[in-house]
């Protein structure tokens, strides 16, 4: 190397060394800040997870008898998707928070807690889960749906099913498995449909295993159009087929209010992996059928919340007379 040669390597590493030493501060600061919002993030996060919003919504069959008529209210206290909540909120809280609210019938929408499906996972412990629901039929009418983890359960740990689906019939609750009861003169529907409708796609792309057009009325028989059928479907990804079969009100769950609801109540992910979905959380409308998805009250896997409180939702029906 001749001497012009090194001079001018050194020049340019002198002048790589100075213009990196211009930058460094920036590049502290946008750190700091980066570690400061993660930090924020993950504070806001964890308190959002130990809260509890209340959510009222409201409902009347618009055809049909018994609709309209404000003299016979029915009110549903509505939970879903609870998973590991009671580690961040006092059961007993929940249990006031909802006798505060007055309601005549509970209804418990599925995915009560967390099956793991990998070799080494065992069943859950429900022992916390069944002093809350004892506490709630205790005073109330209790119903109870399947979700996916419900699914889960029966086919991979069927013995403890079976022993807390019996604890669940001490208790009187009516567990809904592709099933019905009336109450308060409202038929609630229970369906249970196989995981292949709860498989996860690629993401983004917002598809879902097809329902065949029957699937419903196989498993659900046909719904009486002079009664208002409450259907308990825990995946909100099937409100066309609901509507078609015949609910006038779909209470589901499962999108967890979508982990980050983002401005103009959109989900940010689901744990289906559908990005900015509507149907994550709030009220829809298919035809003269309404669903109400609930934003569930805990979290597993992805232990997050932003802009989204867990929710127990309160639903007056106006049941009307003559039914």
């Amino acid at each position: 190397m001749t001497w012009e040669e090194d001079e001018s390597a050194k020049r340019g590493v002198i002048l790589s060394l100075y213009h990196f030493s211009i930058i460094m501060p920036y590049l502290i600061s946008l750190s700091a800040l980066f570690l400061a919002a993660v930090l924020l993030f993950s504070l806001r996060s964890k308190w959002e997870r130990g809260q509890l919003k209340i959510e009222h919504y409201s409902f009347r069959k618009q055809s049909g008898e018994g609709t309209g008529d404000e003299t016979r209210k029915v009110r549903l206290a509505f939970l879903s998707d609870l998973h590991d909540y009671f580690r961040m909120k006092d059961p007993k809280s929940v249990l006031e928070a909802i006798e505060a609210e007055e309601p005549d019938i509970i209804i418990l929408g599925g995915d009560f807690f967390t099956v793991r499906t990998t070799s080494s996972s065992a069943a859950p412990d429900p022992a916390i889960l069944l002093d809350f629901i004892a506490g709630l039929a205790g005073k109330h009418p209790v119903i109870f749906g399947c979700g996916n983890h419900e699914r889960k359960l029966r086919e991979l740990f069927p013995k403890q099913d079976g022993t807390f689906r019996e604890k669940l019939r001490q208790l009187g609750v009516v567990s809904l498995e592709n099933s019905s009861v009336i109450l308060d003169g409202i038929a609630f529907y229970g369906a249970d449909p196989e995981m292949k409708y709860y498989r996860k796609f690629p993401p983004g792309f917002g598809a879902k295993e097809p329902m065949p057009e029957k699937y419903l009325i196989g498993r659900l028989g046909i719904p009486d159009p002079h009664r208002i059928n409450v259907l308990l479907l825990h995946t909100p990804m099937y409100l066309k087929e609901a509507a078609a079969w015949g609910a006038d009100l779909v209470l589901s769950g499962h999108f967890h209010g979508g982990t980050i609801r983002l401005p103009g109540g959109r989900g940010l992910m689901t744990p289906q992996y559908q990005f900015f979905c509507r149907e994550c959380s709030g009220e829809h409308i298919c035809g003269s059928t309404k669903m109400i998805a609930n934003r569930g009250l805990g979290t597993h896997t992805f232990h997050i919340r932003l802009n989204n409180l867990p929710e127990i939702s309160i639903i007056d029906i106006y049941a009307g007379t003559e039914i």
